[in-house]
């Protein structure tokens, strides 16, 4: 008898699905129980910071993907793609 489990994570539309099949295997090799279990998580917004002082040409901001506490998450955990963090200065 035997257990195994296959993972696979995807990203987009305001969620991030996990899914997990488990097989129950018996002694001979026969599937004898397959169960796919799906999680899916909410997709978080982006945390932008203002923009500093012009230096050159250029400004910048920090962006940073964040749950509702304020801990960072990887940027695919976020809705929509990544905000710019540089900006062209004008009128200097």
């Amino acid at each position: 008898m035997g257990i195994s489990s296959q993972n696979s994570g995807s990203g987009g539309g305001g969620t991030y699905s996990f899914s997990n099949t488990i097989t129950l295997s018996g002694t001979d090799g026969a599937v004898l129980c397959r169960k796919n279990v799906a999680i899916q998580e909410p997709k978080y917004d982006w945390d932008l910071s203002g923009w500093q002082e012009c230096e050159g040409s250029n400004r910048i901001r920090i962006v940073t993907c964040k749950d509702p506490n304020g801990s960072p998450l990887p940027d695919n955990r976020c809705n929509g793609a990544r905000p710019t963090n540089t900006s062209t200065c004008t009128g200097n």
